[in-house]
């Protein structure tokens, strides 16, 4: 990182948003499907119930605690949340990356520098007694 330049928080929590969307958007979808095909998920009644328990579905999915109350019954709704499912390890891994990259990364700059440091004074040294 440049001088001068810094990381805000708010850069990394903006980037977070995007398992926020994702996540919204299968629950869309989720909703959608159970709209036009009732007995996509299992069991029904919960489906039923309310449209806020497929986004439950999407969130639990998304961020792979498993599969919570609601199960898909229909093999297209199995592929699809299988693909959520990689998707959300995917984006958490890239969150995680975000997050903690840049301060590893300015860590590991500042070792390197150090321990070239300690290379270049143990080479003047030994220049120093041969010379």
């Amino acid at each position: 990182m440049a001088p001068g330049s810094h990381r805000r928080f708010g850069d990394s929590l903006s980037r977070t948003d995007a398992l926020v969307v994702v996540g919204v958007a299968f629950g869309m979808t989720f909703t959608a499907i159970a709209r036009t095909n009732l007995d996509a998920f299992e069991p029904v009644q919960l489906v039923i119930d309310g449209e806020s328990s497929l986004y439950s579905f999407s969130s639990v999915t998304l961020t792979r605690l498993g599969d919570g109350d609601i199960a898909p019954a229909v093999d297209g709704v199995r592929i699809l949340a299988t693909l959520e499912t990689i998707v959300g390890a995917l984006l958490l891994a890239a969150v995680v990356g975000w997050v903690v990259g840049p301060p590893i990364a300015a860590r590991t700059e500042s070792d390197a520098e150090e321990r070239l440091d300690t290379v270049v004074a143990a080479l003047e040294r030994l220049s120093d007694r041969q010379g």
